[in-house]
């Protein structure tokens, strides 16, 4: 742009020296021109600035970790003016990264339309996921002039995290199903014959001592018990929300943990086992949802704990007495599973100093440089490693752009 201007300047310049070498109607206009048309084009770009304004939204609020959505950029133009150039300064950044990205979208305006300009996006580890746009710039035909619209259109998208389908989860099992509980199972049936779950018609194999004699009397055929599954204690999946301070896949690191958690989500509640949620809130104490049926009403309860910043390392030392007084309060009357990025020495402190009868179970992200967490001594704890297939470095947005207008086949959009 400063190339055009001098360029320009030189043209005038020219202009006047022609004017003083060849005195006439023709030089004089010339230079007329020469010296008006820049003040042409400034109001041209004054009025184009004035006519334009932009929009954006999404339909989508919230999608599965490695999902594509888009955001809709809709740029009304008013006047009869139409720029070939025009920018669109975008910020994009995810909140468990903590790092913000720019990325510039040039595009051309077409006069008296409007355009709909489609960013698509994907984000390769779970949290929330913005995009704030900050100016539009427009430029006059020949580049001397540019028209700047200051603007501040913010929107966001949650991301929640993948089941991870190569996952082995190990829920404990000798405490699947209690055997003193008062509830049973409306869904699967069991071996306790205190309470009968449904009958069928007899079939090879069935034992005799569950023939029911009374009905089979009653049906004139024989039909055998089904017993129930009584309830097992709830589990209780708690998220260690922190961000290390030296390690650069930090946040690939606490999205595999979250990650292993969703997946457990999953795999709990297709097993109609009743488990919550417990993580520390905003109130810095830790909180446990109510009772998670399903992977839909774990939704709300992960909004509430992706939308926090992870702990620091200046709060992680207030934060581990937290951590430390929750396991000691609940880690014997619930069955606990810890799901944790960083299974380090601060943590395996608070571990060790659990009872040994205590029921606690900890899922922990490791690279495949590391090696997993055993030893010799007797621990109140099962570890279990959740290998993390990506390379070390943290998750970047890979974005582009379509536009169209008026409804029709856009074209494509150059993203810098």
């Amino acid at each position: 742009m400063i190339g055009n201007k001098l360029l320009y300047a030189g043209l005038v310049v020219i202009s006047g020296l022609f004017f003083l070498l060849y005195r006439g109607r023709l030089s004089f206009e010339l230079l007329v021109f020469a010296l008006l048309f820049p003040l042409l084009l400034l109001i041209w770009v004054l009025v184009f600035r004035w006519s334009l304004s932009v929009r954006l939204n999404s339909e989508q609020k919230t999608v599965r970790k490695g999902d594509t959505w888009h955001w809709n950029l809709e740029i009304r133009n008013r006047s009869i003016f139409s720029a070939t150039h025009a920018k669109i300064r975008l910020e994009y950044y995810n909140n468990l990264s903590r790092k913000q990205q720019t990325m510039v979208v040039v595009l051309p305006i077409v006069p008296c339309n409007t355009q709909n300009v489609k960013l698509s996006f994907h984000a390769d580890t779970c949290g929330i996921m913005g995009v704030r746009i900050t100016e539009i710039r427009i430029y006059d035909p020949l580049r001397i002039f540019c028209g700047r619209k200051k603007l501040n259109l913010h929107h966001q998208v949650m991301i929640y995290p993948t089941i991870l389908e190569q996952l082995a989860l190990v829920p404990p099992p000798d405490n699947l199903w209690n055997e003193n509980a008062e509830e049973y199972s409306k869904e699967r049936p069991g071996d306790d014959s205190s309470e009968v779950f449904d009958v069928h018609a007899y079939r090879e194999g069935d034992l005799i001592s569950r023939i029911h004699w009374k009905l089979s009397a009653r049906q004139d055929a024989l039909m055998v018990k089904e017993f129930s599954q009584p309830i097992q204690n709830r589990y209780v999946l708690l998220t260690d929300y922190r961000m290390g301070t030296a390690e650069a896949d930090g946040a690939v690191r606490l999205d595999y943990a979250l990650s292993a958690m969703s997946s457990m989500i999953h795999f709990l509640s297709e097993e109609q086992l009743r488990c919550a949620l417990s993580f520390c809130g905003t109130g810095k104490e830790f909180i446990i949802s109510d009772e998670i049926a399903s992977d839909t009403e774990s939704l709300e309860w992960l909004h509430q704990l992706l939308v926090q910043q992870p702990v620091s390392a200046a709060e992680q030392e207030r934060y581990f007495q937290q951590l430390q007084h929750f396991l000691m309060l609940y880690s014997q009357k619930e069955s606990i599973i810890l799901f944790t990025p960083y299974l380090d020495d601060a943590l395996c402190r608070i571990l060790m100093s659990l009872p040994l009868n205590g029921n606690i179970m900890v899922y922990h992200a490791v690279s495949q440089q590391e090696t997993e967490h055993t030893g010799e001594q007797k621990v109140p704890y099962q570890c279990i490693p959740v290998l993390m297939n990506t390379k070390p470095g943290t998750a970047v947005p890979v974005a582009d752009a379509s536009q169209n207008g008026d409804g029709k086949a856009g074209k494509r959009g150059d993203v810098r």
